[in-house]
């Protein structure tokens, strides 16, 4: 599983986010769990495009 998450976050992440807190196109991903509950992560990672619609927060940092 953590071979498949590796491959999915090289391929539809980190052209846009980095692992630090340092901002590309989106956030950097450090603390991210501090911020953001496990279920909401989840969501966010696979299907992003409701969770970018319906939140104002996500919307301001794109």
């Amino acid at each position: 599983m953590a071979t498949k998450g590796k491959s999915i976050s090289e391929t539809k992440c980190f052209s846009c986010h980095k692992m630090s807190d340092e901002r590309l196109v989106g956030p950097g991903w450090k603390g991210v769990t501090e911020r953001r509950q496990p279920a909401w992560i989840m969501n966010f990672i696979t299907n992003p495009d409701p969770m970018i619609d319906k939140d104002p927060e996500v919307q301001a940092q794109l």
